[in-house]
């Protein structure tokens, strides 16, 4: 297996604040426990970070135990257990129980570090800053600057804001007046709050001082128009940052003293040691509460100022070799089938590859195509079918399930090697599926004297960097890490690309504390607040367009400067929790790359009550698992604790469960000890919370020791984020620049009796061919006769199956065939034939058959293959012919290729690239023969001609003749590139069958493939003598 990845040579290391010798101490006397931890400096400072409730239930113990009784009492035990026992084994960076600093990889091991390394970092959280931030904006209006927010778009007649920041409103919009505009157009770059309303005054005098300030007090209420005061998400230190800008604007004296104030006791509690800053803590938050009122106006991280930690340079081949492995394990992004290579399709059949759209357009539902299906902020009104093949190959499933046979009759782990991989995996990867680079997560133990990897629950993440961004603000070092990473990143980038950091603030504000991080990218793109680089570099939603490649992936451009953009955030915020267009700029950025992390194990083995061990070489990917449910303990919602003992004790016999294992949800690991009366009542309460049929997920402690020791021989838990980026650079990506035509320009859109008229039939998709080859042709045939129009259809799904019909004519004939029209309309709704007709505007796909210049001959050739499919089918329906519709469309489709004047060669070429090669191979052996004949052209079609019906089929594909040789004669002359000339005759035989199919993609696929193989045997054949050559 190739090597794909290097790692990089520092890592973060995560380590509790607590060793584990301390997270059982005196844990048999829960009362004794219970005051022991109360009165732990350092546990009460890590709780009063954490859980301001829970510090305070913490007092209330330690003065008046007498209030707490009862269930009270219970769930103040319960929350305290839990945090004792997570201080000492979680390793996730919360608050002060666990911290994050730097290790290396080096020649050998060095595992210790100094405990007296611990540090705290507090920083203002970021919903108490902008609450801070818009009291300024509301109370000093008139000495700030504003700028116009990068979430903001004109739709229409309205400017929206991609969401809110309130956490509430659904849309937030204004009407665009030619007063936004002028404000949109002054408000670009910063300027002051004096001079947008000179402006205004200027432009309209007549209108009333105060109707002016209120109108532009409103956009910044709504956020349309942000302040200077407002921070990149991407400077180290906001608050900092708004004092700096508050002074340059004279905010009030007491007010700039105030954040001074409390800066200053924000950097003496940071100089305290960690488990002595309790009474600091209060003092600080008392003041900052008296400024800004808020829930948890503070964010406190803890971290390891001792960087000594090393692993040696073996740790670092085994990571390589296991991220190369996830790779090629991975289905190739072709053979799966998800939401975004759904939304591909839908995106092609909508506007083609030719065609670049506005980022926000194509999201709309009402303009667009609306977003992709599993969006929901907000949903497509359009999409109802949101399930997805299946993901693995049948190999790969009958692989696993061997292996779990294997290892549950052997009690060993599922061990994963190379060798075993060979046989389900190809070993050939496209250099375009590699992903740049990403991070994995690993739990370092120890086994004599050696480093043992558990791969973390959260596995790692999609880019490298994103886990260390939230904590740049910790140390220089972090900082560093991320400069080397991104100019690593840089490096490696295909050469036209520019990665942008997508740097938001999040719809809950608070949310904000995740995505605050550093960047050291190209480019930006902020939302709600301003860019921490120069306007030029500085990217808004509504610049971006959004296109499909030749290798089927999304990309996206700016539409100024036609720079290819690819975005990224350096940070953990989920993205699922994202606007829209945010969520979808991000996917597309690995759109094409292989899902490494979509491990087969999670899916195939999702539902089973046992997992064993599973083993790559000495990596262990998942400890043993196993789920448990209420009803296997037989458990009613008032069984007491006594009553479940026996029948968990059983449980626990019959599925061979460990004495310690965890209670997992996500990456929230709490460790229970079955011998522990302390950690099994936690337990069974943790089971008692859960719903009948939600289980409990149970996982195995790793078998080997804590790796991480102190200076006094004291073990910690440890976990490492280890940074991997692909060992060569991605090749050139080279891109068309596309002439853009105006989205909304009357070339494009026709509005009816515009020389068009466009009417979708609504109609059940068993009567179409009735509807297609009988109605929709004799109705053309009756009018066609009294005046010069001319017609052609497609079918389509919105979700509703329909046909869009169009005529062509002039506006004064449209008019006068109207009335003509809405008696054949009535009569096909009495025929139960169409359930509903609707006539709307026609958009016509300019860039998908060559521009402008070429539209005119692609319609003419739409009109005449409508007449061909109508006929075609007619004589199907009718028993004309005896030859079967696939044959007829391979034909079709053979003969189409030919009267686009192109060689045998040529035709064979298209074939190859818009054909499933591999497939459908069994089918053409059963009757190759009969495919060679009938869809050999040579000497003028004259073995299909050999039979009455094959002669017919052959004069009814003749009439679209002329028309398709006009068209290729100016895409030719249009295109030198045989690329372009042969993805507009792709686009021409996709509509084909469609009219001929339906929407039926799988089966136009087949077709396709089909006279693939039918021209490739033919060439064998030619080449061998067999086949005269024409």
């Amino acid at each position: 297996m190739k090597s794909l990845y290097t790692p990089t040579d520092y890592y973060m290391i995560r380590v509790p604040l607590v060793h584990q010798d301390l997270k059982n101490e005196n844990s048999q006397d829960i009362d004794q426990l219970l005051h022991d931890l109360c009165n732990d400096s350092l546990f009460r400072e890590q709780i009063l970070v954490s859980s301001r409730t829970l510090y305070e239930t913490i007092h209330t113990f330690l003065q008046a135990p007498d209030k707490l009784k009862g269930k009270k009492k219970r769930n103040f035990q319960q929350a305290i257990l839990k945090y004792a026992t997570r201080r000492a084994t979680r390793t996730t960076p919360f608050g002060l129980f666990s911290s994050v600093g730097i290790g290396s990889f080096s020649d050998k091991n060095h595992l210790s570090f100094n405990q007296h390394s611990f540090y705290k970092k507090a920083r203002v959280d970021l919903e108490w800053l902008y609450q801070l931030i818009r009291k300024l904006e509301n109370e000093y209006t008139d000495r700030l600057s504003f700028t116009l927010n990068s979430a903001c778009y004109i739709k229409g007649d309205r400017a929206y804001l991609l969401y809110s920041t309130d956490g509430k409103s659904e849309e937030v919009s204004v009407r665009a007046t030619s007063v936004f505009y002028l404000i949109n157009e002054l408000c670009g770059e910063s300027a002051a709050y004096q001079d947008i309303i000179r402006c205004l005054i200027d432009n309209y005098p007549n209108t009333p001082i105060n109707k002016i300030n209120q109108y532009v007090a409103d956009l910044i209420d709504k956020e349309f128009l942000i302040s200077n005061l407002r921070p990149p998400m991407t400077v180290s230190d906001q608050f900092q940052y708004l004092i700096d800008q508050a002074e340059s604007r004279h905010i009030p004296n007491e007010l700039i003293q105030a954040c001074k104030d409390i800066q200053y006791q924000i950097d003496a509690y940071n100089r305290i040691t960690i488990g002595e800053g309790e009474h600091q803590y209060l003092n600080l938050i008392e003041t900052m509460n008296k400024l800004i009122k808020a829930s948890s106006p503070l964010q406190v991280d803890a971290g390891l100022a001792d960087s000594s930690i090393q692993l040696d340079n073996e740790t670092s081949l085994a990571i390589s070799e296991l991220a190369s492995m996830f790779t090629y394990m991975a289905s190739p992004s072709a053979n799966t089938l998800d939401h975004l290579e759904k939304y591909h399709n839908v995106f092609l059949e909508r506007y083609g590859y030719e065609r670049e759209v506005p980022l926000l357009e194509m999201l709309c539902s009402s303009t667009g195509i609306g977003a992709p299906a599993t969006y929901t902020n907000p949903a497509n009104e359009f999409f109802e079918e949101t399930s997805f093949g299946e993901q693995f190959s049948p190999e790969m499933k009958q692989f696993f399930m061997r292996k779990y046979f294997e290892s549950v009759r052997k009690k060993a782990p599922i061990q994963l090697d190379d060798e075993t991989f060979h046989r389900i995996c190809n070993s050939e990867i496209a250099d375009e599926e590699i992903p740049l680079s990403f991070e994995l997560n690993f739990f370092v133990k120890l086994r004599n004297g050696r480093v043992k990897l558990y791969l973390g629950p959260n596995v790692g993440s999609t880019r490298a960097g994103k886990t260390f961004g939230r904590f740049s603000h910790m140390s220089d070092s972090i900082s560093e890490i991320i400069k080397t990473l991104h100019n690593k990143e840089k490096e490696l980038t295909e050469c036209n690309t520019k990665v942008c950091e997508l740097s938001i603030v999040p719809n809950q504000t608070r949310s904000g504390n995740v995505t605050r991080n550093v960047s050291y990218r190209e480019k930006e793109m902020s939302l709600f607040t301003n860019s921490a680089l120069h306007l030029n570099d500085s990217v808004k939603a509504e610049d971006i367009l959004i296109g499909i490649n030749k290798d089927h992936n999304f990309y996206a451009r700016h539409k100024t400067t036609g720079e290819i953009l690819s975005f990224e955030s350096n940070h953990m915020f989920n993205p699922l929790l994202m606007t829209n267009a945010v969520r979808f700029l991000l996917e597309i950025s690995r759109d094409g790359k292989r899902k490494w992390n979509d491990f087969p194990w999670f899916s195939i083995y999702s539902d089973f009550k046992y997992i064993p061990e599973i083993k790559y070489k000495e990596i262990t990917l998942s400890c043993e698992q196993w789920l448990i449910y209420k009803n296997d303990l037989s458990m009613h919602s008032n069984a007491s604790l006594e009553e479940i003992k026996s029948p968990f004790f059983e449980f626990h016999r019959t599925y061979e469960l460990p004495q310690t294992f965890y209670i997992v949800n996500a990456d929230n690991r709490l460790l229970i000890d079955i011998e522990n009366d302390c950690t099994l009542d936690v337990f069974f309460w943790e089971l008692k919370k859960t719903n009948h049929n939600q289980p409990l997920q149970l996982v195995a402690v790793e078998h080997d020791a804590d790796a991480l020791m102190d200076r006094n021989q004291n073990d910690y838990s440890g976990e490492i984020v280890v940074p991997l980026l692909r060992k060569q650079p991605e090749k050139p990506l080279y891109l068309p620049v596309l002439n853009a035509i105006e989205g909304s320009g009357s070339d494009r859109i026709k509005m009816p009796f515009e020389d068009w008229l466009f009417i979708k039939l609504y109609c059940k998709q068993t009567r179409e061919e009735e509807l297609i080859a009988f109605e929709i042709a004799d109705f053309y045939n009756q009018i066609s006769d009294q005046y010069p129009v001319r017609h052609f259809f497609m079918r389509y799904r919105d979700p509703k199956p329909h046909i869009r019909l169009r005529f062509n004519g002039k506006a004064e004939v449209l008019y006068s065939l109207f009335p003509q029209l809405l008696n054949w309309l009535k009569s096909l709704r009495e025929k139960g034939l169409v359930s509903e007709s609707v006539i709307t505007q026609y958009e016509r796909e300019i860039e998908r058959y060559g521009g402008l210049s070429l539209m005119e001959a692609a319609e003419q050739l739409f009109c005449e293959d409508s007449k061909v499919v109508e006929m075609m089918i007619r004589m199907h329906r009718m028993k004309d012919i005896t030859i079967s519709k696939e044959i007829a469309g391979m034909v079709s489709v053979i003969q189409f290729l030919e009267q686009f004047e192109l060689t045998f060669e040529e035709q064979l070429t298209f074939l190859e690239r818009n054909s499933l090669q591999n497939e459908y191979r069994t089918e053409f052996k059963k009757d190759r023969e009969m495919y060679i004949e009938i869809c050999n052209s040579d000497r003028d079609w004259d073995n299909l001609k050999k039979t009455s019906d094959g002669g017919m089929l052959y004069e009814t594909l003749k009439t679209r003749k002329m028309a398709a040789a006009h068209y290729a004669f100016l895409i030719k002359k249009a295109f030198d590139n045989k690329d372009e000339v042969y993805s507009r005759i792709g686009s021409i035989i996709h509509l084909h069958c469609n009219r001929l199919f339906g929407t039926d993609r799988e089966l136009e696929n087949k077709i396709l493939t089909l006279c693939r193989h039918s021209l490739y045997a033919q060439r064998y054949q030619k080449m061998n003598g067999s086949l005269a050559w024409k």
